[in-house]
């Protein structure tokens, strides 16, 4: 595979693969291949560690082969083998695939006060502020306080879809 500086040999594009496929013989070959990642042999994350968290469960298994060789056809009528030998071969592949994982569900849980829009922060000149998102309560730009605004249409809307 290449994935950077790519000759003018190998066509344009960010990435290029190239494969090689064995011609026909008359042997019959394959190949058989498995890979396993387990949780048992896994190590843990150091912030679970921390908090005695235990490993979540995961198992991934990947497997599978490759089989191919001359295709014989048998001969009708006059006995032998075909006419056809080593001029058809074939080839097989396949790849499996199974994964079993745990995953812990993290959500982030707003504080009350963000579930009604109010926020509170910290300005550039220390003072500690509390500004209503959804009323425009405490929002003031350039010395004007945008509550009158709310009044007229609102400075943010919350969508009834969203809880």
């Amino acid at each position: 595979m290449v994935t950077q500086n790519a000759g003018a040999e190998l066509g344009s594009g960010s990435t290029q693969v190239q494969l090689s496929t064995p011609r026909g013989g008359s042997d019959f070959g394959g190949a058989l291949y498995a890979f396993n990642r387990n949780s048992y042999f896994g190590a843990n994350r150091f912030f679970n560690n921390t908090n005695n968290i235990a490993k979540p469960f995961l198992n991934r298994n990947q497997f599978g082969g490759s089989f191919s060789g001359p295709v014989v056809l048998p001969r009708f009528g006059g006995g032998g083998n075909s006419g056809y030998r080593n001029k058809g071969h074939f080839f097989m592949n396949y790849e499996g695939f199974r994964l079993a994982q745990q995953v812990s569900a993290s959500a982030t849980t707003l504080l009350a006060a963000a579930r009604t829009g109010n926020f509170t922060y910290v300005g550039t000149d220390g003072v500690t502020r509390t500004v209503n998102v959804l009323t425009g309560a405490g929002l003031n730009l350039a010395g004007a306080n945008l509550t009158s605004f709310n009044n007229s249409g609102g400075v943010l809307t919350v969508d009834p879809l969203i809880h």
